[in-house]
């Protein structure tokens, strides 16, 4: 397992293409199968979506926040066996624990008729027995590749998934319903679940090869309890995350309103959904996180050299994520009608509210990738008992102002809970977000938003119309980036040398510098 810097820029570079080629492409597909669906359809699959993302958060998530926090660090003390282990023993504890929600699901599913308000529950039993399983079963596989840094190949079997689930959904498309669509989804899966098992078994028999011809395994300290604590907290702070996020929102919907209720809140945070496909997050999640715990995870107080690069890392992620929201949130009523259709047309003050979520995810992404390097997971835990506030509100809201007002709370209790966990590191470990250098980022977004109060007046319900102010937008916004002066000097710096590394990198330094020593001259000369 290599987690040296060309290492790391190489998954990045991994991850990121087959997002570029490829989810285009499943957008595409998920578009017009939401076209096809009726509203109340729709919503149910995403509930049953949810249900599935619930149900992983207090099973087989935990699980891999455990291969994801302890195998780095293992690989880095050389300590096989202890890799071996881990592997076998969060196998096991998966398979029992789906094996069991799949077995309570069948014999309370009348609950599931009554409380979540979905009356056909029983017609697609088991079709959901099997979207959930395979879900759960993708969850521990993509954790466990990404542990070992082995994103490249589960960056091509998500290529595989993608053309599977793609061709599939088109080829019935005429026919699709909320049974296909599950199985469909289901199959998608499985070309993840079934090859990357294969790809897991073959490292763990090398493993354990390697072990037994090992003449020196360097002896530590037994740390299995630092293991279960880590991973209970995992646990409760996964389930935390999913309750008090959108899971739970549109769980409350289902349980308050009605499945068409359900079904438009479902297009704010399937909008939000495919806002993630293209921007890599996850992807990027899966590789500095094992990175990060690799070079920091022996250490107790959050260094200066981790504070600039969690620093730097809000800078970038604010900038990916801003630029697209700021668009969307402008422009949301003409998007939604004319990507979803006009059915959806009322739900696009709730889409903007979804998608202003996504500076929160930005804004404390490093804070949250902090707490797990330093094992702090238990904090991140106790910030996820805003809950106990939320959801009684989002009950309320719900109501008195329907989807809108569950939005609004899941937005505030993300906010808070994320907040809260960046003071409690703050103040104890060191963890610093130096505000004032992200003066620079409002800036930018100030240009953004005035370029869309400017263009709103001329868009009209025309496609090629909106393509083309699209198109000027984030034209606008690349060359905004150099205006705004959005990074320092030192952060210039560091990214010169991380991307100097590998070739890919070198390519992109050359093309940002020919472009800034263009944008220069033309300062120069005006």
């Amino acid at each position: 397992m290599d987690y040296s810097k060309s290492a790391v820029l190489s998954s990045i570079v991994w991850t990121y293409t087959y997002k570029i080629f490829i989810q285009l492409a499943s957008i595409v597909t998920q578009l017009l199968v939401i076209r096809h669906l009726s509203v109340s359809e729709f919503g149910s699959f995403s509930l049953v979506a949810s249900i599935a993302t619930l149900l992983g958060a207090a099973s087989v998530t935990p699980i891999g926040c455990v291969l994801a926090r302890y195998i780095p660090e293992y690989a880095r003390f050389e300590d096989y066996f202890r890799i071996k282990s881990l592997f076998v023993y969060s196998c096991f504890l998966s398979v029992v624990s789906i094996f069991l929600i799949l077995l309570l699901i069948n014999i309370y599913s009348s609950i599931f008729i009554g409380f979540l308000n979905f009356p056909y529950f029983d017609d697609v039993l088991i079709p959901i027995c099997f979207y959930i399983a395979l879900a759960l079963l993708n969850i521990l596989i993509a954790a466990t590749l990404t542990s070992m840094m082995l994103h490249g190949k589960l960056a091509k079997l998500y290529i595989v998934q993608s053309l599977v689930t793609t061709a599939l959904n088109l080829s019935i498309l005429p026919w699709i319903n909320l049974s296909l669509l599950l199985l469909v989804s289901s199959l998608g899966f499985v070309t993840v679940v079934v090859p990357g098992a294969v790809i897991v078994t073959r490292y763990i028999i090398r493993l354990k090869r390697s072990t037994d011809n090992m003449q020196y395994i360097q002896k530590r300290k037994s740390n299995r309890f630092r293991v279960y604590k880590y991973g209970f907290f995992s646990l409760g702070n996964e389930f935390g995350s999913a309750v008090v996020g959108k899971v739970s929102s549109l769980i409350v919907a289902s349980a308050t309103l009605n499945p068409i209720q359900v079904g438009l809140l479902s297009v704010g945070y399937r909008l939000y959904q495919m806002l993630f496909q293209l921007i890599p997050l996850k992807e990027l999640n899966a590789v500095f996180r094992p990175a990060m715990v690799n070079r920091f995870g022996s250490e107790k107080q959050v260094s200066e050299e981790a504070n600039s690069i969690a620093n730097l890392m809000t800078k970038i992620l604010l900038c990916i994520f801003g630029v697209p929201i700021i668009y969307l949130v402008a422009f949301s009523d003409i998007f939604v009608s004319l990507i979803f259709g006009s059915q959806y047309s009322n739900s696009w003050l709730v889409v903007s509210v979804v998608l202003l979520g996504g500076l929160t995810v930005s804004l404390f992404y490093s804070t949250g990738l902090m707490a797990v390097v330093l094992e702090r997971i238990d904090l991140a835990m106790y910030c996820k008992l805003i809950v106990l506030i939320t959801l009684p509100l989002s009950v309320v809201c719900a109501k008195v102002y329907g989807i809108l007002g569950i939005v609004i709370i899941t937005l505030f209790g993300d906010f808070a809970r994320n907040y809260l966990l960046y003071r409690l590191l703050s103040g104890k470990y060191g963890l610093k977000i130096k505000w004032y250098e992200l003066k620079g980022v409002v800036v930018y977004f100030g240009l953004l938003a005035l370029f869309c109060i400017l263009f709103r007046s001329l868009s009209v319900y025309n496609v090629w119309v909106f393509i083309g102010i699209t198109g000027i937008y984030f034209l606008i916004a690349f060359v905004f980036s150099f205006v705004s002066k959005i990074f320092t000097d030192k952060d210039s710096l560091f990214l010169k040398r991380f991307l100097s590394v590998s070739s890919y990198g070198q390519k992109i330094i050359l093309f940002f510098e020919i472009f800034n020593d263009f944008m220069n001259f033309f300062r120069g000369r005006f």
